[in-house]
């Protein structure tokens, strides 16, 4: 997990299902950077991809609670 991933995770837990390059806008990163973060996020679990947004499942929330 590299500290960009608990960014979007955290980016998408506190503003809901939401596209990728809004979060990256938000968050300063490149587009093509964060899309590829966000794909491997969904690979483990912690977000998944409906249509064209991102929404923050279970286990990412489970992260994200014991991340604090």
């Amino acid at each position: 997990m590299l500290s960009v991933d608990d960014r979007l995770l955290t980016y998408f837990g506190k503003h809901g299902p939401g596209l990728c390059p809004e979060a990256a806008g938000m968050l300063g990163l490149h587009v093509s950077f964060a899309e590829k973060r966000c794909e491997t996020l969904c690979d483990h679990g912690f977000l998944r991809k409906c249509n064209t947004r991102y929404h923050l499942t279970d286990i990412g929330q489970q992260y994200l609670d014991t991340d604090e």
